[in-house]
């Protein structure tokens, strides 16, 4: 054993190579590395007393690695099977063949891997009878590893039956871990690759790791880097779990924890992962446009070589994770985000709407419309820069007359929607954006406002933009002041206004409509005078289609 080992950490920096995965343990204050002092569990299972008390202190003083032994006793198969199933982690099983019945070892081994599933622990069978279970026969047809009389066990040689076996379990369990943890890496990939966003994906992260590694969720604190030239105590807390929940979104200076924090300012400031007795910290590069992260992790101890690997391979596809999150997050932004203004668009309406219109009633929301009846002629006269300029301005405004938890968005040009509870949409909130603004004069841009309350619309959430579209349309028609409001009827008179002309424009083109004279007659003579010719309209069917 040297005094320091070489240990596999994930996150070495952006441009790390295999070797840069490698760091050195810290030394302790006696300068060597902390080891396991933890004991290795042997169960000695059998119906002598006197060979128990024999086993015990050949046993005494033994250690495996510098780990000390503790010995567990059972003097039947039924009470060793209790013992398994309560006790975790027994390496070695000391077995002997013959208790309370000729076959009980035998049946011990059978219930140990085929009813337990426990295919890591060693057993060694052990007889002071030969013949009851021939050695060749038990090896070949049981899962065991060693077969001896008792008569031949003395110290030097049960040292060294304990040693090998605890070595083959020490390297099958660390299989077995390791295969266990790359399936929890697929399944926790699985499981991140559904997240939309980084702080959803940090929150789902900080989970999985606590499974991986089995520890709590509690203590466990992901920061991303505003930026790589940010100051890293200004790098906000994106995920938190257990005590740390409440510092969810806050700068990493407000943690208290001053340990914990100067742990995750290394982590950023050096580029690369540090582990400590009880706790781990990985570093996550990042990629192109995508700023740096660390994760803190209270372990409560010191980490073996196969969660480091395991840890290697999972802050691996962690990363890779963050630059997809980022990527999604910046594709979400183009499809729900209105370039010029950085307020969210009619998709992002249509999708607040849909989660309204699954709201049971009343739902108490609304959805305002309004458009800028001089946009167009003011962009052609003084230029689009100025158009923008105007849209920024408004936009401000409305944020000022329409504070959260109203949403306001930009459904194309001069046309914007408000959705949010019916009583912050009312006509006095119209007028203050006609209201002087601080240069004391009204603006030149007036406003056009069609209403709908969502407790009255029925339809759907692209439906329901459409009909504030056209209210809107109306609204210009009549050129009023106030805002237009939906009716339920709207619809079914817009659809027979539409069916009616598209039957207009067949007839016209079907030879429906003739001509009809109507006299006009001097009411004094009662001379006719001449005639009018009148359009009139025979559908297809000869019935008579009136003129209104």
């Amino acid at each position: 054993m040297t005094t320091n080992s070489a240990t596999a950490v994930p996150g070495a920096g952006p441009d790390a190579t295999d070797e840069d995965w490698l760091v050195f343990r810290e030394e302790d204050d006696a300068g060597g590395v902390v080891e396991d002092t933890r004991p290795l569990r042997i169960l000695s299972v059998d119906d002598d007393p006197a060979f128990q008390n024999s086993l015990r202190l050949a046993l005494t003083g033994f250690r495996f690695q510098r780990r000390p032994v503790q010995v567990l006793s059972a003097a039947t198969a039924a009470e060793a099977a209790q013992l398994l199933v309560a006790t975790e982690d027994i390496a070695v099983i000391l077995l002997d063949v013959v208790m309370e019945t000729d076959d009980a070892g035998l049946r011990l081994v059978r219930n140990v891997r085929e009813v337990m599933g426990n295919a890591e622990v060693r057993i060694v069978l052990m007889t002071g009878q030969p013949g009851m279970a021939p050695m060749q026969e038990a090896l070949h047809q049981l899962d065991i590893s060693d077969y001896w009389l008792k008569t031949e066990l003395t110290q030097e040689r049960l040292h060294g039956i304990l040693t090998g076996n605890l070595r083959t379990w020490e390297q099958i369990r660390a299989l077995s871990r390791a295969k266990r943890g790359l399936q929890a890496i697929v399944e926790a990939s699985d499981s991140l690759t559904r997240a939309r966003g980084l702080q959803e994906f940090s929150g789902r992260m900080i989970g999985e790791l606590s499974r991986l590694l089995g520890v709590p969720a509690d203590g466990l604190v992901c920061v991303q880097a505003a930026s790589r030239s940010a100051a890293p105590l200004d790098s906000p807390i994106v995920a938190a779990a257990g005590r740390f929940s409440p510092l969810l979104q806050q700068p990493l200076r407000v943690l208290e924890d001053v340990h914990i924090r100067d742990r995750l300012l290394q982590a950023l400031a050096s580029g690369a992962a540090n582990d400590g007795v009880e706790d781990q910290v990985l570093y996550f590069p990042g990629g192109k446009e995508v700023p740096h992260a660390a994760a803190y992790l209270a372990t409560g101890r010191r980490l073996d070589e196969t969660e480091y690997e395991l840890l290697r391979v999972f802050a691996t596809q962690v990363n890779s994770g963050l630059i997809n999150v980022a990527l999604t997050s910046r594709l979400d932004r183009m499809a729900y985000e209105d370039v010029l203004l950085g307020i969210p668009n009619g998709n992002a309406l249509v999708r607040a709407l849909e989660s309204v219109l699954q709201l049971p009633a009343p739902r108490g929301r609304g959805l305002l419309l309004i458009d800028l009846d001089q946009y167009a002629q003011s962009s052609l006269s003084l230029g689009m820069e100025q158009g923008d300029l105007l849209l920024r301005r408004m936009a401000a405004r409305m944020q000022e007359v329409f504070p959260p938890p109203c949403m306001i968005s930009r459904l194309h040009e001069d046309t914007f929607a408000i959705l949010g509870p019916d009583h912050a949409l009312a006509q006095d909130r119209i007028e203050r954006l006609k209201a002087p603004q601080e240069t004391g004069h009204a603006p030149f841009i007036g406003v056009g406002a069609a209403y709908l309350d969502m407790d009255t619309y029925r339809g759907s959430a692209r439906g329901a933009v459409a009909a504030g579209q056209l209210l809107l349309k109306r609204a210009r028609r009549q050129q009023l002041g106030q805002r237009v409001e939906y009716t339920a009827d709207m619809e079914r008179q817009t659809r027979h206004r539409f069916l009616q002309s598209h039957a207009l424009y067949k007839a016209l083109r079907s030879n429906q409509i003739h001509i009809a004279l109507q006299a006009q007659v001097d009411l004094h003579s009662g001379r006719i005078l001449g005639a009018e010719a009148l359009a009139r309209w025979t559908d297809g069917a000869g019935a008579c289609i009136p003129p209104n």
